[in-house]
């Protein structure tokens, strides 16, 4: 500060001008590039929920269409009455109620195209299906059912979603489902339905709410990784094995169904926030990687909007300091000049011109003014007295001059008197020249004891009357 201070007024108003212009633009625009990179993260963060809560409430409505179609035998008669019957001894009602399954099984799919095979077994062990179409198949569907039987009968609803798997023919993904079947009169199990669900059309309503560097992950609800949806995006550094591992902990953390989760990961592509949500009908962890590019491509952006206007700002106060210091500094330095040129001994003053319109310069002139014709009137006096005491001194001189020569010449005269013996002459020459030493001895102040001392001298008074 001390510096500062030590800097010439022009410089001082030049860099006061630069902070007061670009301080501010500065404070003020980074203040405010944060609040609105703050405001769009959690604006984007929002949407991005919402899209990840739009799928999950999509999965739920088509899974659960799905699981409509298991519910069939409680719906109607005809398909109850063949899921609790013994058709040990009456094979051709069995053929006749596996016609009913199969027409019933081909009219609902109209409605939902999405069931590819359906396969209901009895509590006897009878089974009813539709789209099975190698003896292989069946064989399968009936391995699986007895295998994931066991899940189903612990999960929600008595239903258990297995890991997804692709169709080596016709390449469509397919999810398998297991369902225990209830009698909705007793309560007792009816049997078990088995189902394949295209789950082709769901990935690519999936796969639509994923943009760019977005990856969409489902987690069974044994926490393992079973689907995921543009994991092209990540390069295989970032999709390591602590990645994974981060993502799965994450998606174990989740637990209340239908709330969305949130965090962050970061990898050498960069931040990612991750969303998350258990879906209801299925018991999936479903994980929604989203890369944060496109907020650090509008802070980037926002960054590069403000440096524009900084720098337009600083170029815009650079010219405005100089302008101003030179406005403000021009008068005071005509003002200098007109001081340094002044002369104050012949009374002139300065031109109120001289500092333009700047009323604050008007006064110091003025002042000045006023103090310059005080002082040429003091010199002005001081010269008369001294050509005043010039002259007295003079006369002084002179009559100095003048008494010493007539004392001299009353000496002269006494000396000739008493030369040619006149005692009356020497004596009149001699008080003359006493008297005029004593006039010189004495000039200009005598006192009134030393007059009269010199009165007695003269005369015969006695002294002890003056004392």
């Amino acid at each position: 500060m001390k510096k500062i201070h030590q800097l010439s007024f022009r410089m001082q108003i030049f860099l006061s001008s630069l902070i007061l212009v670009i301080f501010p633009t500065v404070l003020l625009s980074t203040i405010n590039a944060i609040s609105k990179t703050s405001t769009i993260t959690s604006e984007y963060n929002t949407s991005t929920a919402a899209t990840l809560t739009q799928m999950n409430q999509s999965l739920d409505t088509l899974l659960e269409n799905a699981l409509k179609i298991a519910d069939t035998p409680l719906l109607n008669d005809d398909a109850r009455k063949a899921m609790i019957t013994n058709y040990e001894k009456d094979y051709l009602s069995y053929a006749q109620d596996f016609n009913v399954f199969r027409n019933l099984m081909r009219q609902t799919n109209q409605l939902n195209s999405s069931m590819l095979t359906v396969y209901f077994q009895n509590r006897y062990g009878y089974s009813f299906e539709y789209n099975v179409k190698t003896a292989q198949q069946r064989h399968t569907i009936e391995s699986n059912m007895e295998k994931w039987k066991k899940i189903a009968e612990t999960s929600k609803n008595r239903t258990y979603f297995a890991p997804l798997h692709t169709d080596s023919s016709t390449g469509h993904s397919i999810l398998p489902m297991v369902k225990i079947l209830l009698d909705r009169y007793d309560y007792r199990e009816t049997g078990l339905c088995y189902a394949e669900i295209d789950f082709t059309p769901i990935m690519e309503i999936l796969s639509s709410s994923c943009e760019t560097q977005n990856t969409l992950l489902i987690y069974n609800a044994d926490n393992k990784l079973t689907c995921t949806i543009n994991l092209a995006s990540f390069s295989e550094a970032d999709i390591s094995s602590s990645v994974l591992s981060k993502l799965e902990d994450f998606s174990n953390t989740l637990t209340s169904q239908g709330a969305i989760g949130q965090s962050t990961l970061k990898t050498s592509l960069g931040q990612f926030v991750i969303n998350g949500c258990i879906n209801n009908t299925t018991q999936w962890h479903i994980v929604q990687i989203i890369s944060n590019e496109k907020i650090a491509h509008t802070f980037h952006d926002t960054i590069i909007s403000y440096l524009g206007i900084f720098l337009f700002c600083a170029l815009l106060g650079l010219i405005l300091a100089i302008f101003l210091s030179r406005i403000l500094t021009r008068p005071v330095s005509n003002l200098c000049h007109e001081i340094d040129i002044l002369d104050p001994s012949d009374g002139t003053q300065i031109d109120l011109k001289s500092c333009g319109s700047n009323q604050e310069l008007r006064k110091l002139i003025d002042s000045f003014n006023g103090m310059s014709q005080r002082l040429f009137l003091s010199l002005k006096q001081n010269y008369e007295i001294q050509i005043a005491e010039q002259q007295m001194r003079v006369q002084m001189l002179q009559f100095q001059i003048n008494h010493h020569f007539l004392h001299n010449t009353l000496n002269v005269i006494k000396s000739l008197a008493e030369i040619h013996d006149v005692p009356e002459i020497e004596t009149i020459a001699t008080c003359m020249s006493e008297l005029v030493r004593y006039n010189l001895e004495k000039f200009p102040v005598a006192t009134l004891q030393e007059e009269l001392q010199r009165y007695c001298s003269h005369t015969t008074i006695p002294r002890g009357v003056l004392a």
